[in-house]
């Protein structure tokens, strides 16, 4: 026998342990472990979610390291945080109404995990004047653009050290605009004018106890200036007005246990007053003062 007789038999035995190799990946000996799948089982906010206000979800689960996607309705912004593990990421978003919003997680492919629904409570504005203290509740959903420039100039503590420089007890309350040492004095600067947002168009309505934008003439020209109406004034309504415009309404006083606001709008409307000199008996002699104002909700 020589030495060639053993190759055939060597490439024999090649092509036979080849082929069980084969056999057995394809039984799934050799086979890699299925992907994995994020799931989500709850979805919680760390604190009430507040109009306006940046606010953060917390989301519960598996594999979420594998990739997850947020979205919202109702609330601006939506974005999945950097450090999370694969049970827990955190979600936040910033609310840009009152009343509910939903919050949704959604896998990488795209399809949605979970979706939590929260309450967005309506913003309050707690105003301390040298009368006593009045609570203003916001209306966001119905008048964004006249509580986003309200909640601006609180921020901002504009209005602080301001007076009501026109009063009539039968009428309105107006404010925000002017400060009193011996004389009145114009506040500036003011921001940009806002838009006027038509109680046609909110559904609200110049009834006692709201809170609407002073302005001049022109429909979309208010700045700082507010005014409380002190009894139904339906004619300040746009569906009253003689050119369609009106008043933009955004909110109501409210009362709570902490705050009496019938109180001091009882003393606001007793407030004395002269003639402003264009012929209203509206200038109060001794002008309440906005001592301090912030947002409490």
């Amino acid at each position: 026998m020589t030495h060639t007789s053993l190759a055939p038999f060597r490439l024999t035995f090649l092509t036979c342990a080849t082929a069980i190799m084969g056999l057995l990946a394809a039984c799934g000996g050799g086979g890699s472990s299925s992907a994995r799948v994020a799931t989500v089982n709850t979805i919680t906010a760390d604190a009430p979610p507040a109009y306006d206000t940046l606010s953060t979800f917390s989301v519960a689960g598996t594999d979420l390291d594998t990739g997850i996607a947020a979205s919202a309705t109702g609330c601006a912004g939506a974005t999945v945080l950097s450090g999370g593990t694969s049970t827990s990421v955190k979600v936040t978003c910033t609310p840009s109404r009152d009343g509910d919003i939903a919050v949704s997680v959604a896998a990488a492919g795209g399809s949605v995990l979970k979706t939590a629904t929260f309450s967005v409570p309506k913003p309050q504005v707690r105003m301390t004047t040298s009368l006593g203290s009045l609570l203003v509740e916001l209306e966001p959903a119905k008048a964004p653009v006249t509580v986003k420039n309200f909640l601006a100039y609180v921020q901002d503590g504009y209005y602080v050290n301001t007076v009501f420089h026109r009063v009539i007890s039968t009428f309105m309350a107006q404010g925000g605009g002017f400060t009193f040492g011996t004389t009145y004095t114009a506040k500036q600067p003011t921001r940009a004018a806002i838009v006027l947002e038509r109680t046609s168009t909110t559904g609200l309505s110049n009834t006692a106890k709201t809170i609407a934008m002073a302005r001049t003439s022109a429909p979309d020209s208010a700045t700082s200036q507010f005014f409380i109406n002190l009894v139904d004034n339906a004619f300040l309504n746009a569906q009253g007005s003689t050119d369609g415009n009106g008043y933009a309404v955004f909110g109501t006083v409210v009362s709570t246990a902490e705050v009496n606001s019938d109180v001091t709008l009882a003393a606001l409307k007793a407030v004395q007053v002269v003639n402003n000199g264009a012929g209203e008996v509206s200038l109060p002699t001794n002008p309440p003062v906005i001592t301090a104002i912030s947002r409490v909700r």
